[in-house]
């Protein structure tokens, strides 16, 4: 749950980094996550010409590569800016920027007191630029550009007598300005390459950045971004020509904190306690301790700086306004909340699309929080949660998808357009992901009157009441990184979801060492199939069963190859799980190892990733279109009609624990590859499936959303 701007690298951070290279110069920067190489910069200056004058022209080629959640993300930018040659003040910006094969495009030209700004994806039309007002002497800072942090590394350079330095930067990622402060450290040897460097480092306030540069010439050289792991070093060109090979981390997972509870159902916790240390990035940095006290929350401990540390108590809330306020109305006239009204950067309320259809879904309403709920409940089922670029509200209106980031600041956005106080929040949230985690969130807060900020998530869907697992650390654009959260104490506890079924069969009614196949359909097209069989084995020296299993599916275009091998006892408790993926071209290789009470996870491939995940002894083990792995858990059901059977289960995919409950219904006769079958008819929760299993416990059938999977021989 991620895509706050401060997040990923600075996909849609406010800050970028580079240099300026003199003409007929190439100069390269390696990026750095945690040690691991994710990317890299090149930048070529040249001497040219603009409106007749001459200028500089600086060419930035970025590449990014890295894993998101276990899928990779490659983001590739190439920018021209033209700069006056004596200041370095931008004349004009050009950017075209490729994510996974999505295209954007982003031009600015510059006077001395305005931008017009055009920002369009690939097939769109140029159309009327946004015009922005800026005040002389605005420079530029794009998004991962690395020449606009060497520009101003030499207006810094030129300041040498001074401690302080201040800078007003245009953002064109954001189609904003914001202000920089930057303070003069120590000096700082710095190794590039073979040689050594003498340095001055500044700190840019509020942003736990540091940026040191050359102290003869004035060159940028590093970036440090500590509460990140993030580093920006000067490279040489092998920077580029190794980047192909380069295997990359998953940039989120340290946004999550493995929690010591896994809840069967997070969305019903009422109150919690926890213990909480955690590093803050982007605008959360520095803010006041009296972010962290809200109607819902109570928070004992430190924050200082980029950390907080202590503990917190969180109760849900269910939201009735105490006096309805009259909508649309006038807006709120009160100082403190004019900002709230405002668009923003990522929050464009005053764009066209945006305000046109807030006014549509809150026509007919006549008070405010009817209003709110319209727009969060469209927003929540409208826009396709998928881990986001950057958390703009106008294109996650326009792509109609997002996580957390776009889906709050979409919201905020349409509030904002139609008169409505909105900010955007963030924090924590228990999630399973990784087996049960607090993991980085944004949600949002509305003011109403007298009742004050009241706090929902259209993300999860939580409106009327949201659930305690939120825990508020920041307002407005910024993120988190989780060193540890400990949950103390909570309320309501969790089902007791028994760890096997009772009266499991330690059997298996399928022929051993036979090949059997699923066919998927789709619409009444055949789409595919899943190849399995069974095998005995003896795994860790104890009989058990294997199960493999290869998948050949292609559904809008898109083919996906799974082969998969799981090892299990007779019970068809988990021993082991390996998964290779093709998608699309894209491998990526799934490893769990079941041992006591933790599964060790290993994802290797274009994203690497290592995990120890808790696990309770008698979960079994599924993944996505691997009807095997139920066929698999079903041969272990005691059956009888009416009956409703508990169990647990592991997603590798996901890397989470899913409680399943399964509803057995009467026996009804069923034609399977020509022949009719008496079978149990069971539908599936959460997974919404329904499932045909025989007498003899042989899963011959499932119905799940869209898709229909039969055994056929």
């Amino acid at each position: 749950m991620c895509g706050l701007r401060s997040v990923c690298l600075g996909l849609a951070s406010a800050w970028a980094v580079a240099t300026v290279a003199q003409a007929g110069d190439t100069v390269y920067y390696a990026f750095e996550l945690d040690g691991q190489r994710i990317g890299h910069a090149e930048i070529a200056a040249d001497d040219a010409t603009f409106d007749g004058q001459p200028v500089r022209s600086l060419r930035t080629t970025t590449v990014l590569k890295f894993g998101m959640l276990g899928t990779t993300r490659t983001i590739t930018r190439h920018a021209t800016t033209l700069v006056h040659p004596d200041t370095g003040l931008p004349l004009h910006f050009q950017l075209k920027q490729d994510v996974n094969g999505t295209v954007n495009h982003v031009e600015c030209r510059f006077a001395d007191q305005q931008v017009r700004i055009w920002q369009t994806d690939a097939a769109a039309a140029k159309g009327e630029p946004q015009e922005i007002a800026i005040v002389p002497g605005t420079r530029i800072l794009a998004n991962n550009d690395f020449a606009h942090w060497g520009l101003l590394a030499q207006a810094m350079f030129r300041q040498t007598a001074k401690n302080q330095a201040e800078f007003t930067v245009f953002l064109p990622d954001t189609a904003n300005t914001e202000s920089l402060q930057l303070s003069r450290g120590e000096p700082v040897v710095v190794r590039v390459g073979e040689s050594e460097r003498n340095c001055q480092a500044w700190q840019l306030a509020g942003a736990g950045l540091t940026i040191l540069i050359d102290a003869q010439s004035g060159q940028f050289v590093q970036m440090n971004l500590p509460a990140q792991k993030t580093v920006v070093r000067m490279a040489d060109a092998s920077v580029a020509e190794d980047a192909a090979e380069t295997a990359v981390p998953d940039v989120l997972a340290r946004h999550f904190a493995q929690s010591n509870v896994v809840f069967d159902d997070f969305l019903r916790i009422t109150s919690i306690q926890l213990k909480v240390e955690a590093s803050l990035i982007g605008e959360a940095v520095g803010q006041d301790e009296a972010t962290l006290q809200t109607a819902m929350q109570e928070f004992a401990g430190q924050r200082q700086d980029s950390a907080v540390s202590g503990a917190f108590t969180v109760r849900s809330h269910t939201y009735e306004p105490t006096t309805p306020i009259p909508f649309p109305g006038s807006p709120p006239s009160e100082p403190a909340l004019a900002a709230y009204l405002q668009p923003s950067a990522m929050i464009e309320s005053d764009d066209a699309a945006i305000a046109a259809k807030a006014r549509e879904l809150t026509q007919g309403v006549s008070q405010r929080w009817e209003a709110v709920a319209r727009i969060a409940d469209w927003v929540h089922r409208e826009i396709r949660y998928a881990i986001g670029d950057t958390p703009s509200a106008r294109l996650a209106l326009e792509k109609r998808r997002g996580d957390c980031g776009p889906h709050a600041t979409l919201t905020v956005a349409m509030l904002r357009a139609v008169g409505i106080p909105a900010r955007l929040v963030g924090g924590l949230v228990y999630a399973p992901t990784f087996g049960g985690t607090f993991g980085q969130h944004a949600w949002v807060e509305v003011h109403m009157g007298a009742d004050g900020w009241i706090a929902f998530d259209p993300t999860t869907g939580e409106v009327e009441s949201l659930s305690a697992t939120h825990v508020k650390l920041f307002e407005g654009m910024g993120g988190v990184i989780p060193a540890r959260v400990e949950v103390v104490a909570y309320e309501p506890p969790n089902r007791d979801v028994p760890a096997q079924t009772p009266g499991a069969a330690q059997t298996i009614h399928w022929e051993l060492a036979k090949d059997f196949t699923y066919t998927y359909t789709q619409g009444g097209q055949r789409i595919g199939t899943e190849v399995f069989r069974f095998d005995a084995s003896t795994g860790e020296g104890q009989p058990g069963l294997q199960l493999t299993s290869q998948l050949d599916v292609t559904a809008q275009g898109r083919a996906v190859r799974a082969e998969t091998r799981i090892e299990t006892d007779l019970r068809a408790l988990p021993r082991r799980f390996a998964r290779k993926f093709d998608v699309g071209g894209k491998q990526t290789t799934i490893e769990c190892q079941f041992a006591g009470d933790t599964v060790h996870v290993k994802i290797s491939g274009a994203t690497q990733m290592t995990r120890d995940i808790p696990f309770k002894a008698g979960t079994y083990c599924f993944d996505n279109n691997l009807i095997a792995s139920f066929a698999l858990i079903a041969s272990q059901f005691d059956l009888a009609p009416n009956k409703t059977i508990e169990l647990r289960t592991f997603h590798p995919s996901t890397l989470q624990e899913i409680p399943l409950t399964v509803r057995v219904k009467d026996v009804k006769s069923l034609r399977v590859a020509g022949t009719d079958v008496a079978c149990f008819e069971c539908t599936v929760e959460p997974i919404q499936n329904t499932f045909w299993i025989t007498r003899d416990n042989r899963l011959v059938k499932v119905d799940a959303p869209g898709v229909v999977i039969e055994l056929t021989k």
